[in-house]
């Protein structure tokens, strides 16, 4: 029997990259064992990779009755250009959540970016790398929401602030009032249970026209907007946990 050199750099990074999938191997199957004896499992690895696919998302939003926005998912600079055209403020937005690009131990986000006539024009003349991109039109907000879903209750909190395109860069810089009665508020629900996830943190855009669904982080932060408890956000989802 042949044994691999472990002290080669090569062998160490595949080692680390063979352990770390053994180790979540571990953790997703003692995770659904769990939750299939009964226990409740707020974000189960399995199912939140189809949740967090924005295309997927788009797809069910879309199938329970939510308005969205104008868009296209495409590796064609041509398709690019029509769509381009036809809705000359667009943004480029990341497909899965949280994704980053590591260099020299640094981590460099991604985040929907509006494609200026300078950057359309260098795709177009193939001066950026064109692989497959997902699109969106940029809707004339009036305001955005937050809305928190776990179990079956739906917190819907309305974001103001001085803000240009993402209020998640600056959090400093927008307030969260709480709104009851929130007009997605079923569909909110009826959207958990197509995704079949017990959490999720949605956003939405106000415009003219109507309000828009944006995306839903399964496992999304959402604390920041009761920073101060008026709604008990904090104790009204450990009761949640604790049920």
């Amino acid at each position: 029997m042949e044994y691999a050199d472990l002290g080669t750099q090569r062998m160490k990074q595949a080692l680390k990259s063979f352990l770390r999938t053994e180790y979540h191997s571990i953790l997703y199957a003692l995770i659904t064992c769990a939750e299939a004896q009964g226990v409740l499992i707020v974000s189960n690895p399995y199912t939140l990779s189809r949740a967090t696919n924005k295309i997927y998302q788009q797809r069910i939003a879309k199938q329970v009755g939510v308005k969205v926005a104008e868009q296209v998912l495409t590796n064609s600079i041509a398709t690019f250009s029509q769509f381009y055209e036809q809705n000359p403020a667009c943004l480029f937005k990341p497909i899965y959540n949280s994704t980053y690009i590591a260099i020299d131990k640094q981590q460099f986000f991604t985040y929907p970016t509006l494609i200026t006539q300078p950057i359309y024009e260098a795709i177009k003349n193939k001066e950026i790398d064109f692989h497959v991109y997902h699109f969106q039109e940029k809707l004339a907000f009036v305001c955005e929401y937050r809305v928190v879903v776990f179990g079956n209750e739906v917190y819907a909190f309305k974001i103001e602030g001085n803000y240009e395109l993402d209020w998640r860069k600056d959090l400093k810089a927008v307030t969260f009032e709480a709104v009851p009665n929130f007009v997605y508020q079923d569909l909110c629900l009826t959207y958990m249970q197509a995704m079949q996830i017990n959490f999720g943190s949605f956003d939405f855009i106000e415009t003219s026209e109507g309000t828009y669904f944006i995306e839903c982080n399964s496992p999304g932060y959402f604390l920041f907007c009761d920073k101060n408890q008026t709604v008990g956000l904090a104790q009204k989802f450990a009761n949640f946990l604790c049920a």
